[in-house]
């Protein structure tokens, strides 16, 4: 008899669900084999490029046009990005690098992280720089511990961190027109299955549920997979801030883009597909 890949995915879930283990929503995702095009394909998606002059955030900004190389790993500048932008719109330094701080005590590098964490004042080099070396314990927390790279060797130079600075007021500037936030770093307590039993959202506002993506390139059937998981799963919550979204959203920073699409646009055939063939309820 010959396995198709199909076949090996579905075994390992199996064999998973039997000892009582699931997997994260990035993992599961992994796993399956999308119809052509994806359950949710990107060209469903309004792109919307957010021009300067639209900028409402009162930082004076530094020119648009970013660098196009940086001596930082493009995961920890997304990573630090992120981080850094929800700690200037006015989310706790604990709570914006909690993963990170996570990670960091599960190496024995709490200590470290703490003074790097203390270091974050505001937008300014020093602040970025540990950033940017606080993100590298991401990876410790999704249980890649052989990847954290040593906070001494990462020393981002001045073109990265200049691009840093101008992905975080970009997506400053993208909060004033589609925010303010309402949940950040938030995961999906009851409407998890036995097959995907964990994964955190980066953020919501009123109406959208949203992820950041720092990309040189296009959004993937992935991206919009994940998305569309975490609304599922996100109805079914007990967070009543996910029960009346209307919108699943995109930011990239690097390009200035928001992707967007109604949640009314989403076929019924899709929904029931992604919670039978996917989540597994």
């Amino acid at each position: 008899m010959i396995y198709t890949d199909n076949d090996k995915r579905k075994a390992v879930v199996d064999i998973m669900k039997d000892i009582g283990i699931g997997v994260s929503v990035t993992q599961r995702i992994g796993m399956i084999k999308q119809p052509r095009g994806g359950y949710l394909p990107p060209s469903m998606f309004r792109e919307i490029y957010l021009e300067s002059e639209e900028y409402l955030y009162p930082i004076v900004l530094e020119p648009e046009e970013l660098y196009p190389e940086e001596n930082v790993f493009p995961s920890l500048v997304g990573t630090a990005v992120e981080y850094l932008g929800k700690f200037m719109a006015g989310v706790p330094k604990e709570e914006a690098f909690r993963i990170s701080i996570k990670g960091a005590r599960r190496i024995g590098e709490e200590e470290n992280a703490e003074q790097l964490l203390k270091e974050i004042q505001n937008l300014d080099e020093n602040s970025v720089k540990s950033a940017l070396k606080i993100a590298t314990y991401d990876t410790a927390t999704r249980g890649r511990i052989r990847e954290v790279i040593p906070t001494r060797a990462i020393n981002p130079d001045k073109k990265t961190i200049k691009n840093a600075k101008i992905m975080v007021k970009r997506f400053l500037s993208f909060l004033d027109k589609y925010g303010p936030m309402v949940l950040s770093g938030f995961n999906f307590e009851g409407g998890y299955s036995e097959t995907v039993d964990r994964g955190d959202a980066d953020f919501s506002t009123a109406d959208t549920i949203w992820d950041m993506k720092v990309l040189r390139g296009a959004i993937t059937t992935k991206h919009t997979l994940q998305l569309l998981m975490y609304w599922i799963m996100g109805e079914r919550s007990v967070h009543p801030e996910l029960h009346n979204i209307k919108h699943l959203g995109i930011f990239n920073p690097r390009k200035n883009l928001v992707y967007r699409i109604n949640t009314a646009d989403i076929p019924p055939k899709t929904i029931q597909q992604v919670e039978k063939k996917v989540i597994e309820y």
